[in-house]
């Protein structure tokens, strides 16, 4: 019997307060350099960072790893802590766990009417 071979989990959830739409680049920008760091991800270089959502309570991004090996340092510390202007701002880091009809939370875009008149079309069609 032949085994499936897990694929290797290279990315991460960070949750972070909410941060207004016009601070979100630079927030993110800054939620790299910290995962880039040696202490934080032991040497596994930041592929991408990505904000998935933003909310009234959250901010929600998706960091991926070169390598495996950066998720477990990032997972086995307990505590993150982002210091940006003199301000400290927990990130909360989970397993990030795709299951084969994932979907990543909405972020709100300006194709999406774009996206519904493509669907009528083609219903039409």
């Amino acid at each position: 019997m032949a085994s499936l071979k897990q694929p290797q989990k290279t990315s991460v959830y960070v949750r972070a307060p909410p941060i207004g739409s016009d601070a979100q680049q630079s927030f993110r920008d800054k939620v790299w350099i910290y995962f880039q760091k040696k202490q934080v991800s032991k040497d596994s270089d930041v592929e991408d960072v990505c904000v998935l959502s933003s909310d009234d309570e959250a901010l929600w991004l998706k960091v991926t790893f070169n390598e495996p090996s950066g998720v477990e340092a990032v997972l086995a510390t307990k505590y993150h802590e982002l210091i940006s202007e003199h301000e400290t701002i927990p990130l909360h880091v989970q397993s990030f766990f795709p299951s084969p009809g994932f979907t990543a939370p909405p972020v709100e875009s300006d194709s999406g009417s774009e996206i519904l008149n493509l669907v009528g079309i083609i219903g039409s069609l």
